[in-house]
């Protein structure tokens, strides 16, 4: 059971989670510092670096909260009855989460700033690694039981899609007019292309 305190720590951090959001979103990774973020939640500095010593440790927490949205569409994954029909419908799904502003403008500029931190690299390996091998993990077992058949390696398969994600997310911040739908679209032909049928 959470006591009060547990409540406010929670609170406080996704306060502090939210007012970095924004200030990444508004100016760049880069360009924030711990200062900015403390201004943009309304908290003095130490009561912020009591629950982030860096820019980085608010990162990873970030990472971990968009892991749980993806770790929920993987749990939908493993009760569904037709496995290429979900494979696609999932691929769909991680292309268009994956357009979504200014959620694609932030992944952006970490991403960013991951070619000049190994720590903030490090960090988001970790998490696309976990997605790519809990894809993997599913896909084998699907094929294992004969209800998914591939013209790829399962584990090629679950590099596809989650890299077919990122790759449409790039091209619609280019191109406004290419949408998310379409991003969606074209990502399922992919993976429906590397499916066998009949």
């Amino acid at each position: 059971m959470r006591t009060p305190d547990d409540k406010l720590a929670a609170r406080r951090r996704e306060q502090i989670l939210a007012a970095a959001y924004r200030c990444f979103v508004r100016t760049g990774f880069h360009s924030t510092g711990m200062k900015a973020i403390c201004t943009e939640a309304g908290l003095s500095p130490g009561a912020v670096y009591r629950y982030f010593p860096g820019k980085s440790d608010i990162i990873s927490a970030l990472v971990a909260s968009e892991q749980k949205h993806v770790d929920r569409a993987l749990e939908k994954l493993a009760s569904a009855k037709d496995p290429a029909k979900a494979l696609v419908r999932f691929a769909g799904q991680l292309a268009k989460d994956a357009c979504k502003e200014p959620e694609n403008i932030l992944a952006t500029e970490i991403f960013a700033e991951a070619c000049r931190d190994q720590q903030i690299a490090a960090i988001l390996r970790a998490s696309e690694q976990a997605l790519v091998e809990a894809l993997h993990r599913w896909i084998v077992s699907a094929v294992q039981a004969k209800t998914l058949a591939l013209h790829i390696k399962p584990l090629d398969m679950a590099q596809l899609v989650v890299s077919l994600g990122y790759g449409v997310s790039s091209y619609h911040l280019l191109d406004q007019r290419f949408g998310a739908s379409k991003a969606a679209e074209l990502v399922q032909q992919a993976v429906k292309a590397q499916i066998q049928h009949g």
